[in-house]
């Protein structure tokens, strides 16, 4: 499960400019505030299951965009090479890969 909180995380962190603002919302309150779907049913005012259905329909969005891209992927693999490589300034070559650069 706290590898497919990560996964979902990095991958809100690529494409969550994708998504509307309330799929964005959800799942930023489920995945990274670690709210449960009745603590999210209670601040939005939605019921339980429609809660899970749209975190469920987001998070599908999020696979289906890595799916077509495979950006996320793209840049854990340029991380764990740079990790790998040892060099002194990986920390800010990994910033670097982050912010797109």
């Amino acid at each position: 499960m706290e590898t497919e909180r990560l996964n979902i995380s990095l991958l809100l962190d690529c494409y969550g400019g994708l998504l509307t603002g309330k799929q964005r919302c959800y799942l930023e309150l489920y995945y990274n505030e670690d709210l449960s779907f009745a603590e999210i049913s209670e601040i939005t005012g939605v019921s339980r299951p429609g809660v899970f259905n749209m975190i469920d329909r987001s998070r599908k969005k999020l696979s289906e965009f890595e799916r077509k891209t495979g950006i996320a992927a793209r840049i854990e693999a340029l991380r764990a090479e740079l990790a790998a490589a040892g060099r002194g300034n990986t920390p800010y070559l990994l910033n670097e890969v982050s912010n797109g650069v």
